[in-house]
């Protein structure tokens, strides 16, 4: 049997770094099909986007692939956090500013497309590239976790996003409960 390649949908200037993490993740889930509920990891991959001095994570075994955003001109808005509509993987998009989606105001500048590889949720805008860091989920109610002491951010708390719960006041009725 021909093994298939693994591809990922990213731009020439993304850096490598996120689209190879993204894949090992996808790996990695993939490799553990079938493993038991109750022997649940306790560290997560994650890309993690930093917004107002605050980290916000996706787990990376959902985003399809980051690239750099090109804007595609202006288009009527009916939610705040609406930018753009873009095309991800041969798919037009709705885009999102994931600031204004978590009720902090718009970053200037351009940013990043992070596009999740559910096919009915918005693409995200975020203003810098997020980077792939290891999550270890916190005890309590909130969806929080603490990075990697050695890793690039060094021990800081977290938010673990989930995007279809975030995006549910933009969705349509016919994608909301998907």
């Amino acid at each position: 049997m021909m093994a298939r390649s693994r591809r990922l949908t990213t731009s020439p200037g993304v850096e490598s770094e996120i689209a190879n993490a993204i894949l090992d993740a996808r790996t990695r889930a993939l490799a553990g099909r079938g493993f038991a509920q109750d022997h649940a990891r306790e560290s997560h991959t994650v890309l993690v986007c930093e917004l107002a001095d605050n980290l916000y994570a996706l787990p990376i075994g959902d985003i399809q692939g980051v690239e750099p955003f090109a804007r595609h001109g202006a288009a009527p808005a009916a939610h705040p956090a609406f930018v753009a509509l873009v095309a991800v993987g041969g798919r037009v998009r709705p885009l999102m500013d994931l600031a204004v989606l978590l009720g902090l105001p718009a970053p200037a500048g351009r940013g990043y497309v992070v596009a999740p590889r559910a096919a009915d949720l918005p693409a995200l805008r975020v203003s810098a590239a997020p980077s792939v860091a290891e999550v270890e989920r916190l005890e309590g109610d909130a969806p929080r976790g603490r990075t990697d002491p050695e890793g690039p951010f060094a021990g800081r708390i977290v938010t673990l996003l989930d995007l279809r719960a975030l995006t549910a006041s933009t969705l349509s009725p016919a994608t909301a409960g998907a």
